[in-house]
Order: structure tokens, then C-alpha cells, then sequence
């Protein structure tokens, strides 16, 4: 449970992939399926995209292509 809390901390609640690897990370801890790796692979998966997306954005602001700016909170 700590370890989910310290990852939550670290989503943006403003954005729709992070709050729906938040609901897939809350079902891989509510109901485990050790027998199937299918919620654990979502929460791969999305984490995946997530840092992907988070890359290609950051690279773009190094590169001058966009404005930085400060995650909005809504």
C-alpha cells in the first residue's frame, strides 16, 4: 500500500492516463490474479506510454519546439 501511495504522489490528476493507470494500479492491489498477468501487463503498458508520451515531451521543450510549462491542476 505505500508503495501505491508514493506512485499515486507522482501522477497528474489532471490527466486521463494517469488517472487510468491510478484505477488499473488500485485493481492489480484490490484483486491480485496471480494466475493471469493481465492487470498487472495493463499497468505495464500504460506506464509505458505514460513515460513515452512524458520523453517525447520533454525532449520537445529541450528542443524549443514548445513553451515550457507547469503541469495544471485542476
Amino acid at each position: 500500500m505505500l508503495l501505491l501511495k508514493r506512485l499515486r504522489l507522482r501522477l497528474n490528476p489532471a490527466e486521463e492516463d494517469h488517472i487510468e493507470l491510478a484505477r488499473r494500479m488500485n485493481k492489480l492491489v484490490v484483486t491480485p490474479q496471480l494466475d493471469s498477468g493481465k492487470p498487472a501487463e495493463d499497468v505495464v503498458e500504460l506506464t509505458q506510454k505514460i513515460l513515452k508520451d512524458e520523453w517525447e515531451r520533454v525532449k520537445r521543450e529541450a528542443n524549443g519546439d514548445v513553451a515550457v510549462s507547469s503541469p495544471s491542476f485542476s
